[in-house]
């Protein structure tokens, strides 16, 4: 058995899936499945992805007839799975080659059940390479776990803690279901540890979800997403500080949302407003101290971090 599986959800990216699979199979670290689910693509994907398993034998293939979204793809690729490891890479990413190796080392040196790296991004816009804020988490994540709420993509997760923690991607939705699979892999992992210099090439592409207009539809997933998160935070019995340091994490993702219908204009649509303010009220109504989550967040801003 191999001792790391890849788990690819591929839809329509063409453009951009020969690199990532590339990366992926110039890995250093060899012993890999790399489990491919084409989410029913209608462009050149699938091709792409039959030719590359054509040649190398770690590649397999979940080809769905209808698109499911994906969380389906990523829970179909948890359950066909064999290694001991997991790790996600979305199929317009990419990454160093030697990433994986570097979790790897990091998770025998210290018995983790979680190793993060960090991630790099790259805008397929201007060519230009940087970090974004929200991605560079590890400073906050040392002195506390919780921290980790966004970018699970950026770890390696001990296949045993996400099936007996039967820990998956809500499905149906089509924002925060990322967060929600990373914030309950955070409160049920024994040992997370880091490794900074274990880069994730993250791509900004037209179509990425950073640079979608606000819809509707994103704030309702948001909504459904704090519910199960909450209710999973009370399952748990998550500690008080990092109970408040998640809903901080939501409580920054409405005002950023606020923050684009206040100063831009292609959001007029008082719907939106309207459910974003309602959101935040239910949040702070949710919260077990509101002040603190406030105050904790304005804090974040002075400090120069927002997420």
């Amino acid at each position: 058995m191999p001792e790391l599986s890849v788990i690819i959800p591929v839809y329509n990216t063409d453009r951009y899936l020969e690199r990532c699979l590339e990366s992926i199979c110039a890995q250093t670290f060899r012993d890999i499945e790399i489990i491919c689910v084409d989410d029913a693509s209608t462009d050149g994907s699938r091709t792409i992805l039959q030719d590359f398993a054509s040649r190398n034998s770690r590649i397999r293939l979940i080809l769905r007839d209808r698109n499911g979204g994906v969380s389906a793809a990523r829970n179909l690729g948890i359950e066909a799975s064999r290694g001991d490891w997991l790790g996600f890479v979305d199929s317009d990413d990419f990454l160093d080659g030697d990433y994986f190796g570097k979790l790897l080392s990091e998770a025998k040196a210290s018995g983790a059940d979680m190793v993060k790296g960090t991630a790099r991004t790259y805008d397929t816009l201007t060519g230009e390479t940087g970090t974004a804020g929200w991605l560079d988490t590890n400073g906050r994540i040392r002195t506390c776990k919780a921290y980790f709420t966004a970018g699970f993509f950026m770890a390696i997760y001990k296949a045993s803690l996400v099936r007996e923690g039967n820990i998956r991607f809500p499905e149906g939705l089509n924002y925060f279901e990322e967060s929600c699979f990373v914030i309950e892999a955070v409160q049920k992992c024994r040992l997370l540890t880091l490794r900074d210099d274990a880069v994730y090439n993250y791509v900004l592409s037209p179509g990425s979800i950073t640079r979608k207009p606000l819809e509707i539809s994103l704030l309702e997933s948001l909504r459904k997403g704090t519910d199960l998160t909450v209710r999973m935070l009370s399952d748990v019995g998550a500690p008080m500080e990092d109970t408040i340091i998640v809903y901080r994490y939501i409580l920054s993702l409405l005002m950023m949302f606020l923050n684009h219908l206040m100063h831009n204009e292609q959001y007029p649509d008082n719907e939106l407003a309207l459910s974003v303010s309602r959101q935040m009220a239910e949040l702070s109504e949710m919260c077990p101290d509101s002040e603190k989550m406030y105050v904790d967040y304005f804090l974040g801003l002075r400090q120069g971090y927002n997420m």
